[in-house]
């Protein structure tokens, strides 16, 4: 594994401003702990594939613009998330 993100509480702007980025698999990112996301692929606006499925996001409870300017988004795994505890996106 490339990121450590066990311990992680906060993502924000991870990703942002990676233009040339076009597809992404962070499905095997440990997201339990994670409570907020933020702009994590703002701007990457030739991103079409994201995958994010398997995700714990039991403990999220904040998302806000995590896909804004992904103008070429066209496919988004979502599969097996959990988000039980989300309470505000934006």
């Amino acid at each position: 594994k490339i990121f450590k993100t066990n311990k992680v509480t906060k993502l924000k702007k991870v990703f942002a401003l990676c233009y040339s980025l076009k597809e992404i698999n962070i499905s095997h990112f440990e997201t339990k702990n994670i409570v907020e996301l933020l702009e994590i692929f703002n701007e990457c606006s030739n991103l079409k594939k994201i995958d994010i499925s398997n995700w714990d996001a039991s403990n999220l409870k904040l998302m806000d613009s995590i896909f804004m300017g992904c103008t070429n988004l066209i496919s988004l795994n979502f599969s097996l998330v959990n988000s039980s505890q989300l309470t505000h996106i934006e």
